[in-house]
């Protein structure tokens, strides 16, 4: 099978049944879908259960846990590579197939889909309009220093050799945790590159969920890498 889709979602009744509709237009003939729900509290589970089909796995988490979506799916996928998509709706599914064209290309273990790339905007025009970005470019920045890279926006959406990706370990749980995944990923040197693609960012009051704040959990699951291994 040439790509898992890894549907990690947690309350997002409003959105999620149109994400899995983009899911479905992914034109990759031979992929498979796990939509994995973290303990939805606001009746998204209960649209789940009420789908009735078997053309993807559904799984139900007992707890809210970003990271072990992502270690669930890891253990589940058939896919040579995995393509990370969650159900807010801000990126834009179809970029996984040139995300998956540049790996297959390139021999890259990692392709990093970034927001920023190519964008025209000044970076303090970028975070005068979204200032949550600011904690992003920061990240970025160390990551770029420690590890001698090049990155505009580690944090974007995500593509990974299946195999690969399955040897680096995640410890940290929330919304600290792709940084640190980032981090081992480059500490190990896997071959990593970074695309443009498309995105489409919603407000605090469609839902959005990572905060300021959740930079510290950020940086300290950088900082465990980097110094302590």
């Amino acid at each position: 099978m040439k790509l898992t889709v890894l549907v990690p979602v947690y309350n997002e009744v409003n959105t999620i049944l149109q994400a899995i509709e983009e899911v479905e237009k992914i034109t990759v003939p031979d992929k498979e879908v796990i939509i994995i729900d973290n303990c939805s509290t606001d009746g998204t589970r209960e649209l789940l259960e009420g789908l009735k089909t078997d053309k993807y796995m559904i799984i139900y988490n007992d707890h809210n846990t970003i990271s072990g979506s992502l270690i669930n799916g890891m253990k589940m996928a058939k896919g040579e590579y995995l393509y990370s998509h969650h159900a807010d709706l801000e990126y834009d599914p179809s970029d996984a197939m040139k995300m998956l064209a540049v790996a297959e290309q390139g021999g890259y273990d990692v392709v990093i889909g970034s927001r920023l790339k190519g964008k025209k905007d000044s970076i303090w025009d970028i975070v005068r309009d979204r200032p949550a970005f600011l904690a992003s470019m920061m990240c970025t920045a160390l990551i770029n220093r420690w590890y001698g890279k090049n990155f505009t926006d580690v944090i974007g959406t995500h593509l990974f050799r299946t195999a690969t990706i399955r040897q680096v370990p995640v410890d940290t749980y929330g919304q600290g945790y792709i940084f640190e995944h980032i981090s081992r990923i480059c500490k190990r040197g896997l071959k990593m590159t970074e695309v443009a693609v498309s995105y489409h960012p919603r407000s605090y009051m469609e839902g959005k969920k990572i905060k300021p704040y959740h930079i510290v959990n950020a940086l300290f699951a950088m900082f465990k890498v980097r110094y302590f291994g």
